[in-house]
């Protein structure tokens, strides 16, 4: 297999400057991303082979932030992206040793937007992407393909119809994808844990019931309570990468995004040697739990010291881990 080194820089811009990305493979097999004030998909490095640069067309178009990663099985970089085509429509593309192959669509058909997406790869190579799309309340698909095959799975709709949802965060187990995101109830927020069985993503041989899908279900659900009142302002960032702008490109952002893709509660869902936790911000504290088997333990929380979310959360980390 071929190794691959994973270089990577990320700059927090305001609206008004877009985060820049050169995502290219070179012949050592390194990815480059590098923000800067010129644009989401501009070149900065020079003397690239062109055929190493995913789209250098983005900056035109309006494209959103990559979320890329290494396939642990073919070694080759993978990326998708929210590419502007009067609306946003989640793309995927893979360097394949000598070039980036020519997008594919990901989120299918859809004519509204369909933004931030996020790219994660079980241990067979399998791709796992989830985002937000902008239906008539804000809601949370994810789709799949297998490693030897770059189409995907019709998208699955994994939050509740009629009910707002966003922030997506997305870990594979074996053969599970546990994906969490927070769900706006009137005045109250929730973080909802979703599962989807991969394993009818590239079967070993036939699969009973039918050809190869996607079968999400609920994992369990926690409140968010603002323990010990307000607390510090969510994460700007998803990953990799901030919010993709939803407006028309070369128009002034409103005030407030409808869309917001990350909501306050930022839930992210983290896994370490069979271990899967999810964990949100919930005032002054970090609220977390621990999937066991198809459910969520009882909610615990940390504090926050001094504002700091990632100190919290690594606190959370050592909790569950023990180390």
């Amino acid at each position: 297999m071929k190794r691959v080194a994973l270089v990577l820089a990320i700059l927090l811009l305001a609206w008004a400057a877009p985060l820049h990305a050169e995502l290219s493979a070179q012949g050592n097999g390194k990815v480059f991303f590098q923000p800067a004030k010129t644009g989401a998909w501009g070149l900065v490095r020079h003397g690239v082979d062109p055929r190493w640069v995913l789209n250098p067309d983005g900056d035109r178009r309006g494209d959103g932030v990559p979320s890329f990663g290494i396939n642990p099985v073919s070694g080759e970089p993978e990326a998708v992206w929210a590419r502007f085509a009067g609306t946003y429509e989640i793309v995927f593309s893979r360097f394949d040793g000598e070039q980036w192959t020519r997008p594919a669509t990901v989120s299918g058909g859809f004519t509204g937007n369909d933004i931030s997406p996020v790219l994660v790869h079980d241990a067979r190579g399998d791709r796992v992407v989830v985002w937000s799309r902008s239906e008539t309340t804000a809601q949370v698909y994810l789709s799949a393909s297998p490693v030897a095959d770059a189409a995907f799975l019709p998208p699955a709709r994994l939050s509740r119809e009629g009910l707002p949802a966003r922030s997506p965060s997305v870990v594979v187990d074996g053969l599970l994808a546990y994906v969490a995101f927070e769900e706006q109830r009137d005045e109250d927020r929730f973080v909802l844990v979703t599962a989807a069985e991969l394993s009818r993503v590239s079967p070993a041989g036939p699969v009973k019931g039918g050809g190869p899908g996607i079968n999400p279900f609920v994992v369990g659900e926690a409140q968010v309570m603002d323990e010990g009142g307000a607390g510090p302002e969510p994460p700007t960032e998803r990953g990799i990468g901030s919010p993709d702008p939803w407006w028309q490109p070369g128009s002034s952002p409103p005030e407030q995004d409808p869309l917001d893709p990350v909501g306050p509660s930022a839930p992210r869902i983290h896994g370490e040697e069979g271990t899967v936790w999810v964990d949100w911000i919930a005032g002054k504290t970090i609220g977390f739990a621990e999937i066991l088997g198809y459910a969520l333990s009882e909610t615990r929380y940390v504090d926050i010291p001094g504002d700091n979310v990632d100190v919290a959360r690594r606190t959370v980390q050592r909790i569950i881990t023990g180390r």
